[in-house]
């Protein structure tokens, strides 16, 4: 692979100045495979990492989406198994926003628990990752970066997602009579 810089400033010079180098090195015996612009190879390369950053996006969407299915049965089956318990709770006095705050604090808490450890275990991964995919597809490792707003919006979304997996769950527990509660469960 040889890199050649000219002073060519438009597209017909460029393509003037790579015939002539072609034709230079053709008469030195040298054997020309291909010649092509820088331009036409960021293109490329572009391109092809724009479908790789597209296909991990969408892998961690369906991550997302499974997470947040996760968390809305987990949440389901753990005020299925407290129903007593947030029964007596009500009888006591506990009131319906009472618990729909408990409930949503619960499952925050989970959701962060599990945004920590994603985000240690993301790290060490994510550098083997870039390492392989940079040997394999582009002869050099890729640059380990993170990115503070990826990293922000990411955390939203896990907000987002843990309110909507606790809501139906919580919604029934604040709902649920103090009778029904104990007749529910047997």
């Amino acid at each position: 692979t040889l890199r050649v810089v000219t002073d060519a400033k438009t597209p017909e010079e460029r393509l003037t100045r790579m015939r002539q180098i072609e034709e230079a090195l053709s008469v030195a015996g040298v054997g020309v495979t291909s010649i092509n612009p820088l331009s036409e190879l960021r293109t490329a390369m572009g391109d092809h990492i724009l479908i790789l950053i597209r296909s991990l996006i969408a892998l961690a969407g369906v991550m997302a989406a499974v997470g947040g299915i996760g968390l809305a049965a987990t949440m389901g089956i753990s005020v299925l198994e407290r129903t007593r318990e947030l029964a007596i709770m009500k009888t006591l006095g506990a009131t319906r926003e009472r618990l729909l705050g408990m409930i949503a604090f619960e499952a925050q808490t989970i959701a962060f628990v599990s945004m920590v450890l994603a985000f240690v275990m993301a790290l060490p991964l994510t550098g083997l990752l870039d390492g392989l995919i940079g040997r394999l597809g582009f002869v050099a490792p890729l640059p380990f970066a993170i990115s503070p707003g990826a990293l922000g919006l990411w955390a939203v979304w896990i907000v987002v997602i843990s309110a909507l997996a606790a809501w139906i769950p919580a919604r029934r527990a604040a709902d649920l009579r103090v009778a029904q509660a104990f007749a529910e469960v047997q």
